[in-house]
């Protein structure tokens, strides 16, 4: 049955004394730590206790794992048992049931907590030599002797506590593999490790759907899930589980850990690496081992795909990247309206009828041996596309199929006059890299179209867009094929990108 609202007595604002010191403390139901959009930041207690208007702030990945912990409170508060009860469940109730949950369990939120702080490993023994700043485990931080284009991208020298707590969460939840962590410590009798691999949740970079809602609020109530509808997804044999804060699975293997992977909240917030704050430094090592992406069990909101043929043929999964944004992977992404097709995102999925479009995050990562980090186009990805409530479906899906194989006809129209073109100016060696630079051109100009496309796509009309298309091909080849001597008139025009008359619907 549905949690029933218990009345708790407001927060005090306690601080504990040692030896007449005072303890260092931050708890992220209380302090502001949380980033908005256009206001200033929120704890866990005045992010529930807000108005419908509120919007999350920070790069994607930050406005990712507080989307996620905030999914994981919900879930551990809102027990839901069937869709009924979901339907039922309205929005104020919802932020109460958080509300109230977060008043009891309180002291489980604290960040430097001696005993049980928050998201971190109790037994991990902090070593001196073996600390790091926080920041050197964060994508687009830099630490160290290093060349910075922009003081946004460095740590300052005292971190603070918001900062530390967004760190935290990359850190647990999306940290990356490499051989950072200290992997001599060990939790799990016989267990050895080697490099640490990384978060689940952030796997070689694998892009995140969520349906969305009108709001933040509903959107979360999008993505949260009832026991019956858990119960339909085989490898969370655990049921919705026992969020971390309340009881962290403190070995990498075992029954303990086993239970955590396979669990609703053993996804949501899973716990890849244990480790220790101390002083705006951490010391931490591989964590929980969670089953890799080929046996097909991943989070809800990444979308898994089919790679490969015959003996080879795999599951993997769709990825951020920064020159291939998420409204040009939908058919991936979306791969559950396909027939037959059991892959997709599982997220929009369960909820396709009730969403008003889908909300993608991600980062692009760039690995070499196991080793993962940030380089060259590397870069954070997010983007949201709407329209009416229940155009998730068939009808959307196969307007963009079909649209969206004569956009990649373009593309490659684009490709081959490229080419020519420098071929024609016995410049051929030259072709690839000038093609290659005019189709990433074509894409850059095609994103300000993306949003009005989709939604042509979900009305039923995208052919309208074919022409518009056409002259940013057109716009795309001139940017790299200049035509301004005789010669290159004559190349140009020979061979300038040409398509096929489409009688537009009107």
């Amino acid at each position: 049955m549905r949690r029933k609202l218990t009345q708790f007595p407001d927060i005090i604002d306690y601080q504990k004394f040692f030896g007449g010191e005072m303890k260092k403390e931050f708890n992220l139901a209380t302090d502001s730590w949380i980033k908005l959009a256009g206001r200033p930041p929120v704890s866990l207690l005045d992010f529930f206790a807000n108005d419908d208007a509120i919007v999350l702030g920070g790069t994607a990945i930050q406005k990712l794992v507080v989307f996620r912990l905030l999914l994981a409170i919900l879930q551990a508060s809102c027990s839901l048992e069937d869709e009924e009860e979901w339907k039922e469940l309205i929005i104020e109730e919802m932020k109460a049931l958080a509300i109230n949950y977060l008043k009891l369990h309180i002291a489980e939120f604290g960040l430097y907590d001696t005993e049980k702080p928050f998201l971190q490993h109790p037994q991990v023994t902090v070593k001196k030599e073996k600390l790091l700043p926080i920041g050197a485990f964060l994508p687009g931080v830099c630490v160290g002797n290093a060349t910075v284009l922009y003081s946004s991208n460095i740590l300052p020298e005292t971190v603070s506590d918001q900062d530390t707590v967004y760190a935290l969460l990359q850190l647990v939840t999306f940290g990356m593999g490499g051989k950072k962590p200290d992997q001599s410590i060990i939790f799990a009798p016989g267990y050895e490790k080697k490099s640490a691999p990384s978060s689940p949740a952030l796997g070689r970079g694998w892009l995140h759907s969520f349906p969305l809602g009108d709001n933040i609020f509903e959107t979360l109530k999008l993505n949260i899930f009832s026991e019956e509808k858990i119960e339909e997804i085989a490898f969370l044999k655990s049921g919705i589980g026992v969020p971390p804060w309340e009881s962290m699975p403190l070995k990498e293997v075992g029954t303990e850990a086993d239970a955590y992977t396979s669990s609703l909240l053993g996804w949501l917030v899973p716990i890849s690496r244990f480790c220790r704050l101390e002083d705006g430094m951490v010391h931490m090592t591989s964590g929980v081992e969670y089953p890799k992406i080929t046996t097909g069990l991943c989070d809800l909101s990444v979308s898994t795909k089919s790679v490969g043929s015959g003996a080879k043929k795999a599951i993997s999964a769709v990825q951020a990247q920064t020159s291939c944004l998420p409204w040009r992977q939908l058919d991936a992404v979306m791969a559950y309206l396909g027939k037959g097709s059991a892959l997709g995102c599982k997220s929009i999925q369960m909820r396709s009828q009730d969403a008003i479009g889908i909300w993608c995050l991600g980062m692009q990562v760039s690995d070499n041996s196991g080793e993962q980090f940030f380089s060259g186009w590397d870069d954070f990805v997010e983007s949201t596309f709407t329209a009416h409530k229940g155009w998730i479906g068939t009808v959307f899906f196969e307007n963009y199929l079909q649209e969206f194989c004569e956009i990649n006809k373009l593309k490659g129209i684009l490709y081959a006059a490229i080419m020519n073109y420098y071929k024609s100016m016995n410049a051929e060696d030259f072709g690839r890299e000038f093609a290659d630079r005019g189709v990433r051109n074509f894409w850059s100009y095609a994103e300000g179209l993306s949003l009005n496309f989709i939604r042509a796509c979900a009305e039923g009309d995208p052919s309208k867009f074919r022409s518009k298309f056409n002259e940013l091909i057109l716009k795309a080849y001139s940017d790299v094929c200049p035509s301004l001597g005789i010669r290159q008139l004559m190349c140009y025009e020979q061979n300038k990108p040409r398509f096929k008359k489409v009688k537009e619907e009107r």
